[in-house]
């Protein structure tokens, strides 16, 4: 299939929550906080299952084996969409929790709905717009080697940082966090864990504070703004 490179469809940037996700006929959930900003290619994506904290963590040295697994049940990816008429394809530069499968799906738009369905997998996703004006002030930076994506629209911003040196073997990090727990090896977990995925919004026309991270113990902390997401800028 021939994917489009170039700015996506207005319509399709700014800031997106799931309503819903289906999986064949009998797997659903409402409960997982995911949110999609996308701006005119590069995006990134935050998926929190309800309960995927890591109570009085504050580095990977305090995850039990309990806190470690529900941080490695948490998803989120960062990269570039291509599309065509009706068709999206999400190609990831960082992936939390690498699956090894190609992420590509229809796409309808009704309002503010957005329907997800996948060209690969058996899945169903409703998405609600966020932010529905046109352009809300979208901007996006990608910092390669490591890594690294900002993108913006309107006070929302993401952010998204790669673990180093690699990324573990798609479809291991739950097995390779479990094991890494039941040892107490806090290095051998930032290896696999240290790979932050966050959103928040802005506080001033150069700060953001971040709300929800896939490192909970991020949460409640104040950056600034690379030069190209400020306001009045991209």
């Amino acid at each position: 299939m021939q994917w489009n490179d170039g700015p996506v469809p207005e319509r399709w940037t700014g800031l997106w929550r799931r309503l819903s996700l289906e999986v064949g006929a009998s797997v659903g959930d409402i409960e997982t906080l995911v949110l999609w900003l996308q701006t005119d290619r590069m995006f990134v994506d935050l998926r929190i299952p309800a309960g995927a904290r890591a109570e009085g963590a504050i580095g990977f040295g305090d995850l039990t084996p309990q806190s470690a697994a529900r941080l490695a049940a948490q998803e989120g990816f960062a990269g570039t969409l291509l599309w065509e008429e009706g068709r999206a394809a999400w190609r990831r530069a960082i992936d939390f929790r690498p699956l090894g499968t190609v992420d590509e799906g229809h796409v309808s738009l009704k309002g503010r709905v957005m329907v997800e369905g996948g060209l690969h997998a058996d899945y169903t996703e409703h998405w609600w717009q966020v932010i529905d004006e046109p352009s809300p002030g979208l901007a996006a930076l990608h910092e390669p080697g490591p890594d690294r994506f900002h993108v913006r629209a309107g006070d929302h911003v993401m952010f998204a940082e790669d673990r180093r040196p690699s990324p573990p073997p798609a479809g291991r990090l739950a097995e390779l966090v479990e094991a890494a727990a039941r040892r107490a090896d806090a290095e051998a977990l930032a290896a696999l864990l240290d790979c932050e995925i966050s959103y928040g919004r802005t506080i001033d026309g150069g700060h953001w504070r971040i709300e929800r991270s896939t490192l909970p113990w991020l949460e409640g902390e104040t950056r600034a703004l690379p030069a190209g997401l400020q306001r009045g800028e991209g």
